[in-house]
């Protein structure tokens, strides 16, 4: 048994005040090892105050950052940072590119149960190709002035040069009621407080437009 601990990613669920809620055995992939590892399952019922924000004990209450537009694209700049932005996927060489580094980054394909190893360009547009026709769908409803269907608010991004530097997921699983969180960070810009910044982001925007309240993040 290969003992499996993320001292970063577990810091990070508790200064977002997730709690624990299970630990299990789980079959890593057997190109990543195949061994069994401990995985936690995280949880966290966001509170319903009277506004926009979410509580957390790293910091006082904070507003849901507001969508800004770079012609039809929207992004997110997450509270106290200027040097990263969240914005949809984009189906372009150099994203496609910049996700397989991503994902094939030694600090990343360690931790990552469901991302394929190797990442191949294959695996960045299987990734890609269901995404983006459900953010556009979005990105015109948001445009018009409508409520968004899903998050379209996924990649991670080098606020000067662009650079596709982590991503995230928040999807709802419609079966239990409960939204999924995930995310990955290129080992480059840890230790800089950007996770941080950009999950606190996505949960006070996710909780104001999309109702999600009960989370679960898996840390690995």
């Amino acid at each position: 048994m290969v003992e499996t601990r993320n001292p970063a990613s577990e810091s990070l669920m508790r200064k977002l005040e997730f709690n624990l809620k299970e630990t299990k055995d789980v079959k890593w992939p057997e190109e990543k090892g195949g061994e069994m590892r401990h995985v936690g399952i995280w949880v966290r019922d966001v509170p319903e105050p009277e506004g926009p924000w979410v509580v957390t004990s790293a910091g006082p209450s904070f507003l849901a950052p507001t969508a800004e537009w770079d012609g039809d694209e929207p992004y997110l700049i997450p509270s106290g940072r200027d040097d990263v932005i969240v914005t949809p996927y984009r189906n372009t060489p150099r994203d496609v590119k910049e996700i397989m580094e991503l994902c094939n980054a030694p600090g990343v394909a360690k931790w990552s149960h469901g991302r394929p190893f190797p990442f191949t360009e294959e695996s960045a547009q299987k990734r890609l190709a269901p995404m983006i026709p459900k953010q556009a769908e979005t990105v015109a409803l948001m445009r018009d002035g409508h409520a968004p269907k899903v998050n379209p608010f996924s990649v991670i991004r080098e606020r000067a040069t662009g650079r596709y530097i982590g991503d995230l997921a928040l999807l709802e699983d419609y079966h239990s009621g409960r939204w999924e969180l995930a995310y990955a960070l290129h080992p480059d810009f840890h230790s800089r407080g950007i996770a941080t910044a950009v999950m606190r982001a996505i949960l006070a925007w996710g909780k104001e437009h999309l109702e999600a309240r009960k989370i679960e993040c898996v840390s690995v």
